[in-house]
């Protein structure tokens, strides 16, 4: 027959009786070791050799399509005659009668086996990814903890040597230090980095408002100092690690503050709806990003020139925003500033408002 030259197996199971074969391909021998003979001599043949664990599964699925004669469709696995398991990919239509009552059905059986092995393969690589990524942020907390402390001594020291050294000598140590405290800038974000992906996954929406806030005060002196303005219209709850998402913030706010130009520096964050998804936006007016630093990434200085602590900003804030399940995007052109925008679920509750700042 043409169907038994086919990668699949044809086969006619009976109106009345769920599960019993009338009639089977020749594929079948070489698919599960059993002739067609045997599922004649056997009608139920195929729903005893069902895998005990997904045996109920499958024969509930049969059944409702049965009771509502709607099409069939379920991988599920069999045993050969050895008793080795196999995976099927069972597609079924019913015939029926003149008066509506199912005749008999016709389906076909593919081996999805390879697949289900690939897919297998794929799932425990990603478990072992996941322990190594989880294994090298732990590393990396702790790396940075035991570099930060040195840096900080050698600020220290230089800070407590330096009023009495020689003008000349003052210079190298006030140098000293301040290259010590952005190598400890830089080891504390590259920490903050990696522990990304051992952060929770949320429990609760997470109201943006709140964070912002918070993230705000974080950076007050800062804000202060270069006489920013920042306005905040009323942001919803989304669906991120509270911590992540104030990190967010204060990173981003960071950046805008670092690209502060002469005029007066003005941050506005609002947010909307879009896709199921919500948009949070945070604009400025600060200097506008190069092509180089638009396409951040951690460790890579932009347009060849040296590394600044920014970049690690705002690789650490596309990479909270990307293990949340959202996306960012930033924009910039010269004379306009820097918008980024950040897409995050939504939460299953409604939003709250969040007060002006």
């Amino acid at each position: 027959l043409f169907l038994d030259r086919l990668p699949v197996v044809a086969y006619i199971g009976a109106g009345g009786v769920p599960g019993a074969i009338r009639w089977i391909g020749r594929g079948v021998l070489e698919l599960l070791g059993y002739a067609p003979e045997d599922f004649r001599k056997n009608p139920r043949l195929w729903s005893e050799r069902l895998h005990p664990g997904d045996r109920a599964r499958v024969l509930r699925l049969l059944r409702a399509s049965v009771r509502d004669q709607e099409r069939f469709s379920a991988e599920y696995r069999i045993l050969n005659r050895a008793g080795a398991t196999v995976w099927l990919r069972d597609e079924s239509v019913h015939v029926k009668g003149a008066d509506g009552s199912i005749l008999f059905h016709q389906g076909l059986w593919l081996d999805i086996s390879p697949l289900k092995r690939a897919e297998e393969r794929f799932t425990s690589r990603s478990r072992e990814l996941a322990r190594a990524r989880a294994e090298l942020a732990r590393l990396a907390a702790a790396s940075s903890h035991e570099l930060s402390a040195p840096v900080r001594q050698i600020v220290t020291m230089a800070g407590m040597i330096a009023p009495r050294a020689e003008p000349t000598e003052r210079q190298l140590l006030e140098r000293i230090a301040a290259t010590a405290e952005r190598l400890h800038r830089r080891i504390a974000a590259i920490g903050e980095y990696l522990a990304v992906d051992n952060a929770p996954a949320p429990s609760r929406p997470c109201d943006a408002g709140a964070a912002l806030r918070a993230a705000v005060e974080s950076v007050a002196s800062e804000i202060k100092a270069a006489a920013a303005s920042i306005e905040i219209e009323t942001l919803p709850q989304v669906w991120i690690e509270p911590e992540l998402l104030r990190k967010l913030f204060r990173c981003l706010l960071e950046n805008a503050l670092r690209r502060r130009g002469k005029r007066p520096l003005r941050v506005h964050v609002s947010s909307r709806r879009q896709n199921g998804d919500l948009r949070l936006v945070v604009e400025d007016n600060g200097e506008a990003l190069s092509k180089g630093e638009l396409e951040f990434r951690l460790f890579e200085a932009p347009d060849g020139g040296p590394a600044r602590a920014c970049d690690v900003g705002l690789a650490l804030s596309r990479k909270i925003v990307e293990h949340a399940g959202g996306t960012l995007k930033v924009e910039s052109e010269p004379g306009e500033g820097v918008a980024v925008r950040v897409s995050l679920p939504a939460g299953p509750v409604d939003a709250k408002p969040s007060k002006q700042h």
